[in-house]
C-alpha cells in the first residue's frame, strides 16, 4: 500500500466561545478542491487546496450550541459531514441540515430529543436523510426539509449505505443490518453480531466491507478491543480480523479499494495494511501532543487528514512531493475535480452618509433580532404580585372624599381612623397573583422544598401531597438553598424513616441509586465493612469508601448523608473517566445505560481492591464461568475460566418468554461466529459456550438491558416474580424455576430509571426487614411491593440484586473495628516534612481514649468549586450551587488527662484536585501546603485521616469545637449527636436564632484575641476546649443564664464582634501549652465591664 508521508498543518481559528476548537468531523470533497472541517463549537468551516489550505467558506451547523465543546460534553460538536454531488450534510446532536458549498442554507431539521450520533443516506430515496442517535433513528426529507418519520431503537453511533439496506451499529457494540423496505427494522435474513462485548468506538464502511473496533472485556475487566474486526455487510459474515498492538482509536478503508486499510492509535501511531497481499507498512507516528479526534482519507486515496486535540489539521499525502510545477509550486493533484469552487464575492461598500442637524436618525440602519435580546426582562422577573402592573389603583373611600378641601388642584384630608398604619402597606388585591404569573400563586404544596426556619407556617404538609401522573416521591428532587446556607433545608420533610437518604448536590450523585442498592445488599455491606478495618494503601479505593459510606448510612439512621469522599475517589479512577461514567450533565444521557456500565465496572474495581480477608468480593459477588470454543470443521476444543461479577440479560430477537427463561439463557450462554481456528489454521465456524465452573455465588447482580420498546414491554405485568429458584446440574448448566427446589433467590434491591418531562434520574428499592422502601436520592418512603415490581413507560428497570436466602458464606467473621494503629503511627508524604513545624504528641498505647473521653477538634478547608448565584432585580440573591470544600487540615487535642490541651494529630490533607480558592484569611492554609513536594507539615491522604476520625467516633470520644456540624458535613463523617459538644449551640439565649462566633466568645469570656490575622486549627480547637470548661463551670455555679445575658447585651453594642485590635494576635499554642482548666489571665486593652460575669440581673 502506498506510503504517506507530512504535507500540511494548519491551525483552526478561535472563536469567541472556544478559544481553541477542536477537529471533531473531517470530510475530503470528492468533487471540489476542499477539506471539511467541523468543530467543537458547531462551525463548519472548509479549505482549498491541498498544498496550503486557504480557508474558504464558514459557517455554524445547523442544530449546534454555541456554548457547547468536545471537552464538556456539549451539543455544540459537529459530529458528522456528508458531502454530496449537490450539497453538504452536517450533524450535530441537536439537528441535520443541508447547505451548498457555497455555504447557503437549503434545508435544516431539528430533533434535539435524539441526541444524534451518525447518519447516512437512504438507498432507496435520495432525496432522504437517515439520522440516529442516542433515542432512536429519524428519517427526513432533504426537499422539504421535515422529518418524515420517527423510529426508537437502541442507542446508535454509526449509520452507513450498503448497496439498497443500512449497516447500523449500537453503542453496546452490536452491528446490525437495517431494511429500509420494511421500515429500518433489522433485516429477517442477516442476524446482528456482537462486534465487540465492551462497546463500540468507531466503524467505516467501504463497498461491502465493514471494519469496526472498540472494547473487550478481560477477567471481567474493559480493555481496548486490539482488533479491527472487517466484516462482509452483506451477511454480516466475519472476515479474519487485524491486529493492531498499539490500539486502534481509528480507521478509514480506501473508498476506491477496500481491501486497504489505514489505522491510528490514540496518540497518533499510524500503519498502513493491504489485506489482499497481507502485507503491512511500517508504524509512522503523527507529530501531536495530545490525542487525534478525527480521521478521514479522500476518495482516490492520495491524501488523509487529521484533528488532534490541540485544535490542528494534519493533511498527509501518498503522493510524491519532489515534484514541482514551473512555478516552483508543488505538483498536487486537487481533493475533488468536477465543481468549481465558489468564494465569496466582496461585500458592498457602505454608503456614504452626509450627517447634519437635519439627518434623521432612522438613516442608520439596526439589526434584525430573532431572540429576546438580554436587556428585555419578563414582567415576572422585576414585578411581583404586588406591583401596580397587576393591581389597578382601588378607588379613593368615600369618608376621604367627603372631608377633602382643595387647594388649588391638590386635595387634602383628614386619614379616616380605619386606615392609619397602612398608608405603606402594598399589597396584592385578589387575583393578581394569577395576572403576574399565567398560573396563580405557587405555594409550599407545588414547590416541595421548606427550610427549617419556616417549618412552623407549613405544618400540615407532606410529600404525599399532589400526586399527579407519575407520583411525586419518583419526581426528580433537589436541595434550595436559604440565607441560612443548606443546613437550614428541612430533609425530614422529605424522609421520615430511620433509613438515611443520600444528598444531590455533589459530583456523579447519579450514583446515590447503585450505592443504597449495594449498602442494602448485607454480603455486599459486610464485605466492604470489612475492608476498612484493614491496612489499605490505595489513595482512592474505591471500596474503602464505599465501607465507610455504608457505615455513615447505618449510623445516621435517617439522617441524611452524602457520598460526596467517594464521589471524589471515582472522578479521581483515570478508569472511570476512559469508559464514559463521569456524568457531564447532558440531559439526554441515559442513567440507565450508565449505572448499567458503572455497576459492572464497580464491582469489577470491587474486586480487584479487595485485600486477603475471606469471604471476599469474588465469594459473594464472584460467578466462576467456562468458555468452550469448539471448531465445527476438525472439532478442536480449547476452554478458559473466568469470573464475571454481573449478568447482562439476553433477549431473544423478538422479546418474549419468562423471566426464569432469559435469566437461564443469559447465564449459560451458547452463541456461534466464524473465525479461524488456531488448530487446522481454517476460517470456520467456532461454537461458543458459557456454563457454570461451580455454584452460583450468595448475590447475583443483574443488568436488565432494557433498551427497546419492545423489550419495556415485556416487563410490564407481572414479569419479574420476588424470587426464583437456581438448581446446578452436573455439566455446568442450571435451572431456574418459580419452584423452590434449588437455592432460592430472592429480589433485595433494585434500581430503576425515572423519565419524566425534561428530566430523568434513577431512584433505587431496597427490602428491609421485610418493607420495600423507595429511594430517591434523600427522598425516603415506603412503598407497597407491588409498587415495586410494577414497570411502567416512565419507570424502566435497571440493575437487580438478587441475595440467596441461605447464604452459605460466613460474613460475621469478617472484622467490624477499626485497629487502634491508625492513632498510634506518624505517617507524612511530605519530603520536606520541618521538625519545628511539627505541633502534636502521637498518642502513646496507654492513652487510647475510652468511651465518653473528651477530644477537641477544629478543621480548615479549602475551595475546590466557586459558590455559583444568581442576583435578582429586587437585591435578593439565589443560590444555585453551594460552594464545593475539601478537608485540609485537621486538628484534634487531648481533652482531659496530665496533656490535657496538647494535640495529637494535626494533619494536613493532600488533594490532587485543583484548588481554586485557598482561603488563606479563614484557614491559614497557603499555596504549597497540601502539596507532597512542597509541604513543610504532616501531609497525609484524607483516607489516613478519616480513619483516624472514624477510630474516634467508633471509640465513643465527644468531640468538643465550635461550628462542628458543619465541619462533620464537608469531612463527611457521621458523629451520633450525644458525641457531639458544640460551644455554638451552648452559648445561646432561648428564642434567638444568632450563634456567636468564636473569636467574639474567646474575647468576650477568656479575655483573649484570636484570628486577628488568620485562622489556626489548634488555637480554635484549644479555645473551644476552654469555652466549654468555663460553660461547665458556669453551670456548677448555677449562673449560666446570666452570663449568657451580659454576652448578648454586650453583643448587641458591638455587633457582635470585638473592638478594633490593638495588639497582636496570640501566637497558636506550642506542643506543650499551660494546662487548659488554669484561670485566663486578662490582656491590658478593653474589654466588657462585667468582667464578674455576675449577669445583669444580679446587678439590678
Amino acid at each position: 500500500m502506498s506510503i504517506y508521508n507530512p504535507l500540511t498543518l494548519i491551525l483552526l481559528p478561535p472563536t469567541h466561545t472556544d478559544p481553541k476548537p477542536l477537529p471533531t468531523a473531517l470530510a475530503i470533497d470528492p468533487l471540489a478542491d476542499l477539506l471539511w472541517c467541523g468543530s467543537s463549537t458547531g462551525v463548519v468551516s472548509t479549505y482549498c487546496s491541498p498544498s496550503h489550505l486557504s480557508p474558504n467558506v464558514r459557517f455554524p451547523a445547523h442544530g449546534a450550541d454555541a456554548s457547547g465543546s468536545l471537552l464538556s460534553g456539549g451539543s455544540g460538536s459537529v459530529r458528522g459531514i456528508r458531502v454530496t454531488d449537490r450539497e453538504v450534510w452536517t450533524l450535530t446532536e441537536g439537528g441535520v441540515g443541508g447547505r451548498r458549498r457555497g455555504g447557503a442554507a437549503k434545508w435544516n431539521v431539528s430533533d434535539p430529543a435524539r441526541g444524534l450520533r451518525a447518519m447516512c443516506g437512504n438507498p432507496t430515496n435520495s432525496h432522504e436523510v437517515v439520522a440516529g442517535g442516542m433515542n432512536g433513528l429519524v428519517i427526513a426529507n432533504t426537499a422539504r426539509g421535515e422529518v418524515l418519520k420517527r423510529i426508537d431503537t437502541s442507542p446508535i453511533v454509526h449509520l452507513s449505505d450498503a448497496s439498497r439496506s443500512v449497516f447500523s451499529a449500537s453503542q453496546s457494540g452490536q452491528v446490525s443490518i437495517l431494511d429500509p423496505r420494511i421500515g429500518f427494522k433489522t433485516s429477517s435474513t442477516v442476524s446482528p453480531v456482537q462486534a465487540h462485548t465492551g462497546g463500540l468506538n468507531g466503524v467505516d464502511a467501504r463497498g461491502h466491507i465493514v471494519c469496526t473496533w472498540g472494547w473487550t472485556h478481560m477477567s471481567g475487566h474493559p480493555l481496548p478491543d486490539p482488533l479491527v474486526r472487517l466484516y462482509d455487510v452483506r451477511t454480516l459474515r466475519a472476515l479474519p480480523p487485524i491486529s493492531f498492538p498499539a490500539g486502534p482509536a481509528f480507521a478509514v478503508l480506501h473508498p476506491s479499494d477496500p481491501s486497504k486499510l489505514v489505522i491510528s492509535s490514540q496518540q497518533g501511531m499510524l500503519q498502513a495494511i493491504d489485506m489482499a497481499s497481507g502485507s503491512s507498512g511500517a508504524f509512522v507516528q503523527l507529530d501531536v501532543s495530545s490525542y487525534i479526534t478525527s480521521m478521514t482519507m479522500s476518495s482516490t486515496g492520495d491524501y488523509l487528514a487529521f484533528g488532534d486535540a490541540d485544535g490542528q489539521i494534519h493533511l498527509w499525502t501518498a503522493l510524491d512531493t519532489e515534484e514541482r510545477n514551473e512555478d516552483g509550486t508543488l505538483a498536487l493533484t486537487p481533493f475533488g475535480t468536477g465543481v468549481r469552487t465558489e468564494w465569496p464575492d466582496p461585500p458592498d461598500p457602505l454608503p456614504n452618509v452626509e450627517w447634519t442637524d437635519a439627518t434623521p436618525l432612522n438613516a442608520i440602519g439596526m439589526p434584525h433580532y430573532n431572540e429576546p435580546l438580554l436587556s428585555y426582562f419578563s414582567t415576572t422577573a422585576y414585578a411581583p404580585a404586588s406591583s401596580p402592573f397587576f393591581n389597578p389603583p382601588p378607588l379613593i373611600p368615600e369618608p376621604v372624599l367627603a372631608s377633602m378641601k382643595m387647594v388649588d388642584f391638590v386635595g387634602y384630608a383628614t386619614m379616616p381612623h380605619e386606615l392609619r398604619g397602612k398608608r405603606y402597606v402594598v399589597s396584592a388585591r385578589p387575583g393578581a397573583g394569577r395576572r403576574a404569573t399565567d398560573r396563580g400563586f405557587v405555594d409550599r404544596k407545588q414547590s416541595g422544598p421548606k427550610f427549617l426556619s419556616e417549618r412552623d407556617r407549613w405544618k400540615n404538609l407532606s410529600v404525599d401531597d399532589d400526586v399527579g401522573e407519575i407520583p411525586k416521591w419518583y419526581r426528580q428532587v433537589s436541595i434550595k438553598y436559604s440565607k441560612f446556607g443548606v443546613e437550614d433545608f428541612d430533609f425530614s420533610f422529605y424522609n421520615q424513616t430511620t433509613h438515611s437518604g443520600l444528598e444531590t448536590d455533589i459530583f456523579n450523585s447519579y450514583t446515590n441509586a447503585l450505592l443504597q442498592a449495594l449498602h442494602y445488599s448485607n454480603p455486599i455491606r459486610s464485605v466492604a465493612k470489612a475492608h476498612i478495618c484493614v491496612d489499605c494503601k490505595r489513595e482512592h479505593c474505591l471500596l474503602c469508601e464505599a465501607g465507610f459510606l455504608f457505615r455513615m448510612l447505618e449510623d445516621a439512621r435517617g439522617i441524611n448523608c452524602q457520598a460526596s469522599n467517594f464521589s471524589r475517589a471515582f472522578s479521581a479512577t483515570p478508569q472511570a473517566t476512559a469508559l464514559g461514567l463521569i456524568d457531564l450533565g447532558d440531559k439526554r444521557t441515559s442513567y440507565a445505560a450508565l449505572t448499567q456500565n458503572l455497576n459492572r465496572w464497580l464491582l469489577s474495581t470491587f474486586s480487584v481492591e479487595h485485600l486477603d480477608l475471606r469471604p471476599s468480593i469474588d465469594d459473594v459477588l464472584g460467578i466462576p464461568t467456562t468458555t468452550t470454543i469448539t471448531c465445527q470443521q476438525c472439532g478442536f476444543t480449547s476452554s478458559r475460566d473466568s469470573t464475571i461479577h454481573v449478568i447482562d440479560l439476553a433477549y431473544p430477537r423478538k422479546p418474549e418468554g419468562t423471566f426464569t427463561d432469559i435469566l437461564h439463557s443469559s447465564i449459560v450462554r451458547e452463541s456461534s461466529t466464524r473465525a479461524s481456528c488456531s488448530n487446522c489454521r481454517q476460517f470456520a465456524l467456532l461454537q461458543t459456550r458459557r456454563s457454570l465452573a461451580s455454584s452460583l455465588p450468595p448475590v447475583i447482580s443483574l443488568n436488565l438491558m432494557v433498551t427497546s420498546p419492545d423489550i419495556l414491554e415485556l416487563w410490564q405485568g407481572d414479569f419479574l416474580p420476588p424470587s426464583v429458584s437456581v438448581a446446578s446440574l452436573p455439566d455446568g448448566d442450571i435451572t431456574v424455576s418459580l419452584d423452590e427446589d434449588g437455592d432460592v433467590y430472592n429480589v433485595t434491591s433494585l434500581v430503576a430509571h425515572i423519565q419524566t418531562e425534561g428530566s430523568s434520574h434513577l431512584v433505587a428499592f431496597a427490602k428491609i426487614s421485610g418493607e420495600w422502601f423507595v429511594f430517591n436520592d434523600f427522598l425516603v418512603q415506603p412503598v407497597p411491593p407491588e409498587e415495586v415490581f410494577t414497570f411502567e413507560p416512565w419507570k424502566i428497570p435497571a440493575v437487580i440484586f438478587l441475595q440467596r436466602r441461605d447464604l452459605k458464606v460466613d460474613v460475621d467473621a469478617l472484622p467490624t473495628q477499626l485497629g487502634p494503629n491508625a492513632l498510634l503511627e506518624d505517617v507524612s508524604i511530605a519530603f520536606n516534612r520541618r521538625r519545628n513545624l511539627i505541633k502534636h504528641k502521637i498518642l502513646d498505647p496507654e492513652e487510647m481514649p475510652p468511651r465518653g473521653s473528651l477530644v477537641s477538634i477544629d478543621a480548615e478547608f479549602v475551595a475546590l468549586q466557586q459558590e455559583e448565584m444568581e442576583f435578582r432585580s429586587d437585591g435578593t440573591k439565589n443560590i444555585l450551587k453551594p460552594s464545593h470544600m475539601s478537608l485540609a487540615r485537621v486538628s484534634v487535642l487531648r481533652g482531659e488527662g496530665r496533656d490535657e490541651g496538647i494535640p495529637f494529630i494535626d494533619d494536613y490533607i493532600h488533594t490532587s484536585e485543583t484548588v481554586v480558592d485557598y482561603l488563606t484569611e479563614f484557614s491559614g492554609i497557603k499555596s504549597g501546603d497540601l502539596d507532597p513536594n512542597n509541604s513543610p507539615h504532616t501531609l497525609v491522604p484524607l483516607k489516613v485521616a478519616y480513619k483516624k476520625l472514624r477510630l474516634l467516633v467508633d471509640l465513643g470520644c465527644i468531640f468538643i469545637g465550635h461550628g462542628l456540624s458543619k465541619d462533620f458535613r464537608t469531612i463527611n463523617i457521621f458523629v451520633p449527636p450525644t458525641q457531639v459538644m458544640d460551644t455554638v449551640n451552648l452559648y445561646v439565649l432561648p428564642g434567638q436564632r444568632r450563634k456567636l462566633s468564636l473569636r467574639f466568645l474567646t474575647w468576650f469570656l477568656l479575655k483573649k484575641d484570636i484570628q486577628t490575622s488568620m485562622h489556626d486549627s489548634i488555637e480554635d480547637a484549644k479555645y473551644a476546649l476552654l469555652l466549654y470548661r468555663l460553660y461547665q463551670r458556669f453551670v456548677e455555679e448555677n449562673r449560666f443564664d446570666d452570663v449568657v445575658e451580659d454576652i448578648f447585651y454586650e453583643g448587641q453594642k458591638l455587633g457582635f464582634k470585638p473592638p478594633l485590635q490593638v495588639e497582636a494576635s496570640p501566637q497558636p499554642p506550642q506542643p506543650q501549652p499551660p494546662p487548659v482548666h488554669s484561670t485566663p489571665q486578662r490582656t491590658p486593652r478593653q474589654h466588657p465591664s462585667s468582667h464578674n460575669l455576675r449577669g445583669r440581673r444580679g446587678r439590678r
